[in-house]
């Protein structure tokens, strides 16, 4: 992608805390900036009508994407933005990338992966683009690997996965403690995420071996019916011993998997001291 401006200074591209900038100097007035985005790649073949094609599929997205909102201009235009927004930035490529955060619209948290993605986008696009869904949780699936390390750096079973990264899968930039490392809610996200996809797409063939990893990871982080140290998803209360939301949501992961997987009786019974903490039973699941 270019930017062109009216105007006669050319831009100077620089880069700044990991982000390519493109700074302009221009003079008072009024300017007009110009996107210019291009495809590289081979021509189509001959007689391959890609604009005719490219209609087509996103006519069917719509046709089953669509939400419809009656009575109110604004709100219909910002959900019809929310969801194309996530179609077209969400990657196709065999799990080698995933969604970054903000889509394309901004580069506040320069195009890495965050757990917002499996909680509010990832059954979206499960719903309507499964493709894209599968892609994503491909990418989660690569990197099981990189979780374990994570894990066991940490002093724990299983795996955790990094509260932003890229294609490594490690934390990008590296976290040295903090309160970050606390949000390990963020692997509750990437089994939420796993969970909606399969039950979406009936496709259970790619995700198991990362749900069973996370049970682990937990079932390791249980001392005496408790997990200690954890930080919640607001973003602002840290060091936290059974935070709500990711105690609720770790025993609904282990209710999701009590009979799929090999865990051991001892990763069981840690399970089953938290639920006993907070007197939460499987049938109230």
């Amino acid at each position: 992608m270019t930017a062109r401006v009216t105007g006669p200074t050319p831009p100077n591209c620089v880069v700044e805390d990991g982000r390519a900038l493109a700074v302009f100097a221009v003079p008072a007035g009024t300017h007009v900036f110009e996107k210019v985005c291009a495809l590289n790649g081979e021509p189509p073949p001959v007689g391959v009508d890609l604009w005719a094609e490219h209609k087509a599929a996103v006519a069917e997205f719509w046709r089953v994407a669509d939400v419809e909102i009656e009575g109110d201009v604004a709100a219909q235009r910002a959900v019809r933005f929310a969801i194309w927004s996530t179609r077209i930035a969400a990657p196709d490529d065999d799990g080698v990338s995933a969604l970054g955060a903000k889509n394309l619209t901004g580069d506040w948290y320069r195009g890495a992966v965050f757990w917002d993605m499996e909680m509010y986008q990832l059954p979206m696009l499960a719903a309507v683009a499964p493709r894209l869904a599968r892609n994503h949780v491909l990418y989660r699936a690569n990197r099981l690997a990189a979780a374990q390390t994570l894990a066991g750096q940490d002093g724990y079973a299983g795996a955790r996965y990094p509260w932003q990264s890229y294609r490594t899968g490690l934390e990008e930039p590296p976290m040295l403690g903090g309160f970050l490392y606390l949000q390990q809610h963020v692997n509750l996200a990437v089994a939420w995420g796993i969970l909606h996809y399969r039950q979406l797409t009936g496709d259970d063939s790619i995700g198991t071996d990362v749900l069973v990893e996370l049970c682990r990871f937990f079932a390791s982080r249980v001392r005496d019916g408790h997990i200690h140290g954890v930080g919640g998803p607001d973003g602002i209360h840290a060091n936290i011993t059974d935070n709500a939301y990711t105690n609720r949501l770790a025993i609904w992961l282990w209710q999701q998997m009590a009979d799929c997987g090999p865990v051991s009786a001892e990763e069981s019974r840690s399970w089953l001291e938290l639920a006993a903490t907070l007197q939460v039973t499987r049938s109230k699941g």
